[in-house]
């Protein structure tokens, strides 16, 4: 079948392998781009299933359906109670039980580690540490299936990143799982591509006055928030690598130790 006029065959494939990241499977992801040789990209993550929902609206209009009744109810909603409804009481019941854990697993730094961070697929755990590096750790040689732990024949750390001059404050991945970002005490953001077979320097980064102590991917995967010693949220475009500040009022009046996205990238 060939491609809508208009667009091309590379541009349909890389918007199928950023909504794939996006829903957690970046292997199958990745092997698709090589398989094709269509090169993944940092880029939006959600933008194939926005053109399909438009593209669905726009057909349902064409065939006579209402596709509006949910957005006015929506809307009618948002009138009546004055927003967002964040005060929903919690489902009451039973206490849960306390799960019971046990250790796997452990590696060390050289000094205190400060970080770490699941990927959103949960394929790879990412520490940082006083020392100035990072550490990549696959989740499937964490344990043996037979016994339950780890086997030294595994070398769960499969890949030892430096770039950093100071002190690791914060680990994020990128929602389609290959690119590391960390934040340190030396005030700059480094972005490492995990897909590279060998390298442990960055290829992007990002500086500011402050040290940065927090860092968070919006859920697109276009955008960086970071905050730190300074008293402003910056958010920051992936690809260029420019910074935003946050409008009049966002100020705090102390630094930043922590920031984060809504699932649903709205917040």
């Amino acid at each position: 079948m060939e491609p809508a006029a208009g667009v091309t065959r590379e541009e349909i494939i890389r918007l199928m392998l950023c909504q794939l990241s996006a829903y957690g499977y970046s292997s199958l992801s990745q092997a698709i781009a090589t398989h094709t040789k269509v090169p993944m990209t940092t880029e939006s993550n959600s933008r194939l299933s926005e053109l399909v929902s438009a593209g669905l609206q726009s057909e349902s209009r064409r065939l006579g359906g209402d596709v509006e009744g949910d957005a006015e109810m929506s809307a009618e909603h948002h009138e009546e109670t004055g927003g967002l409804d964040l005060g929903r009481a919690a489902h009451s019941g039973a206490a849960a039980t306390m799960p019971r854990y046990s250790t796997w697993y452990m590696t060390r730094h050289k000094g205190a580690a400060t970080t770490a961070a699941f990927s959103r697929d949960g394929r790879y755990i990412a520490t940082g540490s006083v020392d100035t590096s990072l550490k990549l750790i696959e989740v499937d040689r964490v344990r043996c299936p037979l016994t339950g732990m780890a086997r030294p024949e595994d070398k769960p750390v499969i890949r030892t990143l430096y770039h950093h001059t100071a002190e690791i404050t914060g680990v994020a991945f990128h929602p389609n799982g290959l690119v590391l970002a960390s934040c340190s005490v030396d005030r700059t953001i480094k972005l490492f591509d995990l897909s590279a077979a060998y390298g442990k320097h960055s290829f992007q980064s990002m500086k500011d006055n402050h040290a940065y102590r927090s860092i968070a991917f919006h859920p697109s995967g276009e955008y960086l928030a970071a905050g730190g010693d300074g008293c402003e949220v910056r958010v920051y475009n992936v690809s260029t690598g420019k910074a935003y500040l946050l409008g009049s009022g966002a100020q705090h009046s102390a630094g930043i130790t922590g920031v984060g996205y809504a699932s649903s990238g709205a917040l």
